[in-house]
């Protein structure tokens, strides 16, 4: 088997073909759809042209770019404000910049939604592949030298948004409750040498999605004026889950519940490594 199993190593940094479209309108820099790898360089050339606000709204990404343009909004100046929904990975970068709103109209609020994303069944599958010994001596070499530049690399993408936070003098114990609340936990993880694949079966997790309200938000650092959660409904709509697998409370309270903070989920989950992106959070 002369080709080694690279593809076992999934845990790579790649982007996917679409990316935010990133425009200016009337004075407004709009950030809108999925943050992909580039979309920072982008983002940097339109701030340099004559805009006073910018405006997002996005299910999510690539989690370094967002962090990389939330650095960039910071050092314009320039107010972020949400326009219907920012998920995940744009919720984080939302939660980087200083100056920031979430749009209020009489058509719609916009909102945020948080979630552990790719990173619970990430750090779940990491301790098996450092366990892992590959049964094919062919491919042995090759799989710990491909191994180790990952893992390392992993490492430091795994630890960037707390990074992030840390560096601005804000709280990011918050992320690893976040992660608790809504990430995967592993069931079993199964190494395919001949397929060159990597399937993993994980429990559900606790919750779906965290949707902060006011006071949520105000909690990990979030103020914000006259922001008024969303119906409810319309919220699981866009997230395309039960409002039951949504966490809609502050998370300093998750330690004084008695019961789960969301319904249980029925279903397990299987994902196929080979084939994710660890970059992205949605």
């Amino acid at each position: 088997m002369k080709k080694v199993i690279s593809l076992l190593l999934c845990l790579v940094i790649s982007g996917a073909a679409s990316a935010a479209d990133i425009s200016i309108f009337l004075g407004t820099l709009s950030i809108t759809g999925t943050i992909e790898k580039g979309d920072a360089i982008a983002l940097e050339k339109r701030l340099e042209e004559d805009s006073r606000r910018v405006t997002i709204r996005s299910p999510g990404g690539h989690v370094l770019e967002a962090i990389a343009m939330a650095k960039l909004i910071r050092a314009s100046g320039k107010r972020v404000v949400v326009h219907q929904y920012c998920l995940s990975a744009c919720a984080l970068l939302f939660a980087l910049t200083d100056k920031r709103s979430i749009e209020r109209n009489l058509l719609s609020s916009g909102w945020l939604a948080f979630h552990a994303g790719d990173w619970g069944w990430a750090a779940e599958a990491i301790p098996a592949y450092i366990a892992y010994e590959p049964k094919s001596d062919a491919i042995r070499e090759q799989f710990f030298k491909d191994r180790d530049p990952m893992l390392r690399r992993f490492q430091a993408i795994k630890d960037a948004p707390a990074k992030a936070l840390d560096e601005l003098g804000r709280d990011s114990a918050w992320l690893a409750t976040v992660n608790e609340l809504t990430g995967f936990k592993m069931r079993s993880i199964e190494f395919d040498e001949e397929q060159k694949r990597v399937s993993a079966q994980f429990h559900p997790a606790t919750c779906d999605w965290w949707v902060p309200d006011s006071a949520a938000l105000a909690e990990i650092g979030i103020v914000l004026r006259d922001f008024v959660i969303p119906e409810r409904a319309k919220i699981a709509e866009r997230l395309q889950v039960s409002q039951d697998r949504i966490y809609w409370g502050k998370l300093s309270h998750l330690a004084s519940l008695t019961a789960s903070p969301c319904a249980a989920a029925t279903k397990n989950t299987s994902i196929d490594l080979s084939k994710r992106n660890a970059g992205q959070t949605d």
